[in-house]
Parts: structure tokens; sequence; C-alpha cells
């Protein structure tokens, strides 16, 4: 008796057929469990957001506020919130210097802010920080005085660095500087804090600087209640302007 080697090609060809369709069958069915899995996970009614945590050492910002501005965009679900948009709409705060979101399971949002610091007023308008960048808060934001810069537009940092370093070579004779302003001839005027007006001007800053303490402390401090303003743009020495001799000096 002979094996029929047609018949046996028919019935290997349809074993095979019938192997496909079912792994054709088992990858629609996975696939649509994936799909379906997705769908539900990515549903903000299957994982909202309960709960938004906003953390930070925070003198000008209200929490609650923060909480409610980022509140429409955290009810897309856990999954699906976009931490990103959340962070922009955090940066457009003046008083927020950065900012950082990240999702905590299972349903919370968990918000660092670092609020920006003031270290002086740009007279026109808002504050700069520490780095000497500017940030347009509300003027009555800050009750604490601080010192009052200001210069061209895109100075502010230069303005900053020039205070510092002028901050450093006054302090050892009792001086600091009170208001600083470049001017747009980029030359330097300066109000001490004991009421002295400064003419610094464009060329020799820190030469004339060293000049201004070296007369400050032999010539100048002994009567410095009678001293109204010094101007040094001058190439070896200065001038001094003095209240005259009948006018009465404050707190005298």
């Amino acid at each position: 008796m002979h094996a029929d080697p047609k018949g046996a090609e028919e019935r290997g060809g349809s074993g095979g057929v019938g192997q496909m369709l079912v792994a054709t069958l088992l990858t629609v069915v996975l696939l649509g469990a994936i799909g379906g899995a997705v769908a539900v996970a990515t549903d903000p009614a299957t994982l909202p957001i309960r709960e938004v945590q906003v953390r930070g050492n925070l003198r000008h910002l209200d929490p609650a506020h923060l909480r409610a501005q980022v509140a429409p965009l955290a009810v897309a679900g856990f999954f699906t919130v976009d931490l990103e948009a959340i962070r922009r709409s955090l940066l457009s705060e003046p008083w927020v210097a950065d900012a950082s979101v990240r999702r905590v399971w299972p349903a919370t949002l968990r918000i660092e802010v670092e609020e920006q610091v003031p270290a002086a007023r740009w007279l026109s308008g808002g504050y700069l920080n520490r780095e000497g960048e500017r940030f347009l808060a509300p003027a009555g934001d800050v009750s604490e005085p601080l010192p009052e810069l200001d210069g061209p537009e895109g100075r502010e940092g230069e303005v900053m660095d020039r205070y510092r370093r002028l901050g450093e070579r006054l302090a050892p004779i009792g001086l600091g500087v009170r208001r600083l302003v470049m001017d747009g001839r980029r030359s330097w005027r300066i109000e001490l804090d004991n009421g002295l007006q400064v003419r610094l001007g464009r060329q020799e800053l820190e030469r004339r600087i060293d000049r201004f303490v070296a007369v400050w402390t032999r010539y100048l401090a002994p009567r410095a209640a009678r001293v109204v303003a010094v101007d040094l743009r001058y190439s070896n020495g200065l001038a001094v302007r003095e209240r005259p001799a009948d006018q009465p000096v404050k707190g005298g």
C-alpha cells in the first residue's frame, strides 16, 4: 500500500493555513486588549489627578494660587497630563524663578518652586535678582529696603556687577551704595547711603574709585556731613561740593 503524496501535501497545506489564522486572531485579540488598556489608562476618569502639591520656600507666592493656576492643565489624568505645559504656566508667574513638576503614584502632581530673590529695585520697573536678571513683579510686593539700580535695556547684569564691585570697595571705609545709574552714554552716577552724590563718568572706573577712597579717608570723612557731591570725571583729581557755611547740616 502506497501513501498518497498529493493528499499529504493538501493536509499539510491546510494545517499551515489554520496556524496562520490562529496566529492572526491572537494578534488581533492582543492588540485589542492593549488598545483597550491604553484607552482605559489614558481616560482622565480612570486615574484622575486628585492632589497638587506645591513645595518651596515661598514668601511672595501663594501655593493656593499656583494650584488654581495649573488646575485646568491637570484634568488630563495621571498618565496624559502635560508636565512641560504646567511648568511653562508656572514660569509665567513673575515671582517664579524655576519650577519642576513630576507625577507621584497614584494620583498626585508634585511641584517644586524656586522663588525669585530680589536683590535690587530696577528704577525702570521690576526688580533684579542676585544674578542680575530682571523680573517684573509689582513694586508693592517688597517692603524691605533695597538698593535702586537702573540702566539701558539689556545692561541689567552689568549694572548689578558694578554695584557689587562698588560695594566691596566702599565697605571698608563704612560707605554703601543706595542708588547706581548707568545713563544712555554709559556714564555712571552714584548715591551713597549717607546721601553723597558721586559722578563716576565712563572711563577708568576702578582707578577713579580708588582715588575717591583715598581722598575720602584722608580729607573728606572728617567733614562728611558738609560734603554734598564729588565729581571724579577728571584725569588726575576730583571736584568736591560742600554746603555753604551758613547752611545748617541735617541732624546737626
